[in-house]
């Protein structure tokens, strides 16, 4: 179903509105080996198969092009069933460790770089989603939609204590 500029889409995806932007975080150095990382990562899955959809603080910046934040690791939203051939692609990056979770995630590090895979089915369950493709400072990734990250947030909000103002700051500047 198209609604405005996406489509609502439950699993894979059709074709969308190619968005392009240049971010400048406020870690802006940081950042600038956190997006390589993040690029080889994305360019990596999707060569073979899986189609990592950027959400947290990437698609926060994205969104409200508020770069008085810092992005200090890249989440991507993939099924849980591709962790072992994600592990098996990024671990043949040199330098790249991993380590799995207890929460339907699996976290690798490249120097102090930080990318996250969680499981899709586990954040966002059966709800219906959008994602658009974007070009982040000349880096391709597909993002989900703004109330679906919002919705994201409120689900941290509601269960994680401790980053719950944190979740509804970032919540009032996605209105």
């Amino acid at each position: 179903m198209k609604i405005g500029r996406y489509f609502f889409i439950k699993a894979r995806r059709q074709s969308k509105i190619m968005e392009t932007i240049q971010i400048n975080p406020a870690n802006s150095d940081h950042f600038k080996s956190l997006e390589s990382f993040a690029n080889e990562a994305n360019k990596l899955c999707r060569k073979n198969g899986i189609s990592p959809i950027v959400y947290g603080s990437l698609a926060y910046i994205f969104y409200t092009r508020d770069e008085t934040i810092a992005i200090n690791d890249v989440d991507f939203l993939v099924s849980e069933n591709d962790f072992e051939k994600i592990t098996r692609l990024l671990t043949a990056i040199p330098g790249t460790t991993y380590e799995t979770t207890d929460y339907h995630s699996i976290k690798f590090f490249n120097n102090a770089c930080k990318i996250a895979f969680d499981d899709i089915s586990h954040y966002l369950g059966d709800r219906k989603w959008q994602s658009l493709e974007a070009i982040i400072n000349e880096k391709h990734f597909e993002l989900v939609d703004r109330e679906t990250l919002k919705f994201v947030y409120e689900q941290g909000a509601n269960n994680i204590p401790i980053k719950k103002d944190a979740y509804h700051a970032k919540l009032e500047k996605l209105q």
